[in-house]
């Protein structure tokens, strides 16, 4: 893979959600791929508990772990385990898991060049900030989540002492790295707004879990005229999602004569309320589906026509991308695309998309039956388009390599 670097080359990789847990980002394959390219990379976690706050099956919380993953050694410290939204509790996981991640990254045998911080909670910079101080090395702070606006967000809190010190931890987390990843140019703009270099902040766009990517088709393939489009949306089904737009425009479509049938795979805090809703008000192109297991997703996508991304008009929605952006492209099937911002560029440059203005019911209804009354090799077109976008400009692979590259300006081997 481009972009290798000698193995004298040190990496401790610092995340508080690693496999067994579900984390197709910089987890255990990220982890492979890193070591295949000649580093010496490491992991520093918790304990399994994500996402209900259980340790799993075969573990139990011990002050210290080491195990070998796939070859990749892996060090897990005593936390507290918690996922609910009790902010005393998830505090309290952070901090505890901060804690013991000082003190093992501190004492430790293996001293790294470089800590990568996939953040996640911010007090992941608390132990990286120590050993940057004490040994000496370099941080790489992978910013995922923006705080404070992810701790409203969570519910965690919403005015005052949270917001303030979340504020304040970001400031002096900030002021103790040496570089940043983000996952947008919308990231970048905050974090340049708020202090940060921008000459030290690199971009280098997430990928989705590739092993759900179903099979290449066409779109003739899973219809004729006769058919209704089939439009799936498969994700979380909250708040900030708005997917009443969904209900809405069905309701739309039907009275149009328009065959579309919307499915929505997933659960969240709205999904009661919606399929009240749904029976309430005798919506029958709307099916919901609830939760489906990681294998059956492949099989899901096959079935599908077309597959919707959309999310409130939100400033954080803007600079943000969903990861349904990244795996719709990479699924090879048409989308219908409702977010105001960068992920809307990117399905817009890929040139497989139809958009339409976030919670606009008749923007869905209109760009679905737009989607409906196109001729299958112009469906096709737009499904192959995106797919190749995802190979050439998002997948693991690229992924990797754009890491790789920071790794390599951070050690000192190649201007980046």
């Amino acid at each position: 893979m481009a972009g290798a670097v000698e193995r004298s080359v040190r990496v401790l990789l610092l995340t508080q959600l690693f496999q067994p847990e579900p984390n197709h980002l910089k987890g255990l394959e990220f982890a492979k791929a890193v070591r295949a390219a000649g580093i010496d990379l490491r992991v520093l976690t918790g304990f399994p508990n994500y996402p209900g706050g259980r340790i799993y099956p075969g573990y139990r919380v011990s002050p210290l772990l080491n195990e070998v993953l796939d070859g990749v050694p892996v060090t897990r410290v005593a936390m507290f385990p918690s996922h609910d939204r009790s902010a005393v509790r998830r505090a309290a996981t952070y901090l505890s898991f901060a804690a013991s991640a000082t003190v093992a990254a501190i004492l430790g045998r293996f001293k790294p060049d470089i800590v990568h911080v996939y953040v996640g909670p911010m007090t992941l910079a608390i132990p990286a900030a120590a050993v940057r101080t004490l040994r000496g090395a370099r941080v790489l702070l992978d910013v995922q989540d923006l705080w404070p606006e992810s701790v409203t967000a969570s519910g965690m809190g919403r005015q005052g002492l949270v917001v303030a010190a979340s504020s304040a931890l970001c400031r002096w987390a900030y002021r103790r790295s040496d570089r940043f990843l983000v996952l947008s140019h919308g990231y970048k703009r905050v974090l340049s707004e708020r202090g940060v270099p921008a000459d030290r902040i690199d971009v280098v766009y997430n990928w989705c879990d590739e092993t759900q990517v179903p099979r290449e088709r066409h779109a003739t393939d899973a219809r004729t005229g006769s058919q209704p489009l089939r439009v799936l949306y498969a994700g979380n089904v909250g708040a900030i999602q708005g997917l009443d737009v969904v209900l809405d425009a069905a309701r739309v479509l039907a009275g149009r004569g328009i065959a579309v049938e919307f499915t929505i795979a997933g659960t969240g805090v709205e999904l009661t309320r919606l399929r009240a809703r749904q029976e309430r008000e005798t919506i029958t192109n709307v099916r919901f589906i609830g939760s489906m297991p990681r294998e059956a997703m492949p099989s899901l996508y096959e079935e599908t026509d077309a597959l919707l991304v959309h999310l409130r008009d939100d400033p954080l929605s803007r600079i943000g991308i969903p990861q349904k952006t990244q795996m719709s492209l990479a699924a090879g099937r048409p989308i219908l695309m409702g977010v105001r911002g960068e992920a809307t560029g990117l399905v817009v440059e890929a040139r497989a998309a139809v958009t339409f203005e976030p919670g606009s019911a008749i923007g869905l209804a209109d760009a679905a039956a737009r989607l409906a009354a196109m001729p299958p090799a112009e469906r096709d077109h737009l499904a192959a388009s995106g797919r190749r976008f995802y190979s050439e400009r998002l997948s693991f692979q690229r992924g990797v390599e754009g890491v790789l590259r920071v790794y390599n300006a951070m050690a000192g081997r190649t201007a980046a």
